[in-house]
């Protein structure tokens, strides 16, 4: 009966599978993990460090006592259903644009503080650092999104740091871009600047262009700056992602699941705030926890944990809110490029494809548990995350690419080098851009280069030939009285 309905299908259609996914949970047990995150939230209740948000979780059914809201069961779901399942977010000038929902998108890494390369070793980062980044970013075309804090300039004072990020982010991409979360006059501070570059005042009701990461203070609460950063970014529309980034055992259970709940908790309760301030706008479920490493109670980068207290997450907000994702990728806790980086970052970037992709941040360059940034491992990461994605995909099933006719005309003995169907498709097999894939006598004759070498060129030769600025004349005046006006 299977055999004769599988030949009653029409061998002519190509059909193309689902990105192979993984699912850590069955759908009872997802089901149970989303009840478990409405107990909580509605009996423990998660705390806000601010009396704006505790005002409106009250106006809205919550119930208050002192910083401490409980949040029922309604609320939460009223929440969920009014975000977006995908929505698109523009870059500046809207010259470019991506549509955000399951589909992997490069991201930035939001933190490190020390930036190094082979030449000049490790070092605080500076403008021009931040500058760099924002230009190799942009170029690298694995990266659909650029900007926010891939690298901290830690001796420029906040008032100063963020509009000097901003103007580069302004001046060397095009690309949808990340700001800040930062407390309320900062951030204010930093969308007036980017609304007077756009010259246009009504800039906000024409899209989504600016993302900010929110995190939650684990465990169960919301601190000012990210209940600032929602208030302000909700009430124009832009685009909240919002994360919890627990350490299992220190700042959260010691079991990945519990982990794994109590970050999905912190989440909802993220999204309920700004679905408050504005119904229907755009958030990301992003996850951003991993274990703990005992030794010393600190941050567990490489641990392969982190995709086990990922996984029922994602999977959650997949299956049952269907809302777009965000899912760290590829922290490690290597202090320099090599294997351990390799290895740590490609683990995480494959398993952060098939438990759900989404938005990619922290693989690209990261080092160190995400205190240092390595300009060659930025380059070689483009390889990391694209063979990932390449698995992700899945591939095509049908008559054709089953190759039954090639697989006839070959016959025994023969070679498919030469076929008519190899010339038309082998573009289509993945291969690295950087990474040595040729015989060592082809790369004994080329110099023998080393990997770290090829990178520490390739990034040099992509600054050497970026331009001062991608805006326009009119931008370009436009920015600049935008320095002017909030320096």
């Amino acid at each position: 009966m299977r055999r004769r309905k599988a030949r009653a299908q029409s061998e002519t259609e190509a059909r193309l599978l689902k990105p192979l996914r993984l699912r850590m949970l069955s759908s009872d047990q997802c089901m149970e993990f989303h009840e478990a995150s409405l107990r909580i939230l509605s009996e423990a209740g998660v705390r806000f460090f601010k009396e704006e948000a505790l005002d409106l979780l009250r106006k809205h059914g919550a119930g208050v006592e002192g910083n401490l809201a409980r949040i029922p069961r309604g609320l939460v779901e009223e929440s969920l259903e009014s975000c977006p399942k995908e929505f698109p977010w523009k870059g500046f000038g809207d010259e470019t644009s991506v549509t955000v929902k399951h589909e992997p998108l490069v991201s930035p890494a939001v933190g490190p503080v020390f930036i190094q390369d082979i030449k000049n070793g490790r070092r605080e980062a500076d403008e021009t650092d931040y500058a760099n980044l924002i230009k190799l970013m942009h170029t690298l075309e694995i990266f659909s999104i650029n900007g926010g804090l891939p690298i901290d300039i830690g001796k420029l004072p906040p008032e100063r740091k963020y509009l000097v990020m901003m103007e580069s982010m302004l001046r060397h991409t095009n690309k949808p871009i990340l700001g800040f979360c930062l407390e309320e006059p900062l951030i204010r501070q930093t969308l007036g600047f980017y609304e007077a570059a756009t010259g246009d005042s009504c800039i906000w009701d024409k899209g989504h262009y600016l993302a900010a990461v929110c995190t939650a203070l684990s465990p169960l609460v919301m601190p000012e700056d990210t209940i600032d950063t929602i208030i302000e970014y909700a009430s124009r529309n832009q685009i909240l992602l919002i994360t919890s980034c627990i350490m299992a055992g220190i700042t959260g259970p010691i079991h990945p699941l519990g982990t794994a709940l109590l970050q999905h908790t912190e989440i909802l309760s993220g999204i309920v705030l700004a679905q408050c301030v504005r119904p229907g706008c755009p958030v990301v479920y992003s996850v951003a926890s991993t274990a703990g490493y005992m030794q010393d109670a600190s941050f567990g980068g490489g641990s392969p944990d982190a995709m086990m207290i990922h996984g029922p997450c994602i999977q959650t907000a997949i299956e049952l809110y269907d809302i777009p994702i965000r899912t760290m990728t590829g922290i490690n806790s290597a202090k320099d490029t090599d294997y351990q980086a390799g290895m740590e970052t490609g683990m995480s970037a494959l398993l952060s494809g098939l438990i759900g992709g989404g938005i990619w941040p922290q693989a690209m360059g990261v080092l160190d548990d995400l205190m240092t940034l390595s300009y060659e491992k930025l380059i070689l990461d483009s390889d990391t995350l694209s063979r990932a994605m390449h698995v992700r995909k899945g591939f095509e099933f049908s008559v054709k690419a089953l190759s039954i006719d090639s697989i006839m005309e070959v016959g025994p003995q023969g070679n498919f080098l030469t076929h008519a169907e190899t010339f038309k498709n082998f573009r289509k097999l993945w291969t690295p851009e950087y990474m040595s894939w040729e015989s060592r006598g082809a790369w004994e004759e080329r110099g023998s280069t080393s990997l770290l070498e090829k990178a520490n060129q390739a990034y040099s030769q992509i600054l050497q030939e970026s331009p001062d600025t991608l805006l326009s004349p009119d931008q370009e005046k436009r920015v600049t009285r935008a320095v002017a006006e909030y320096s």
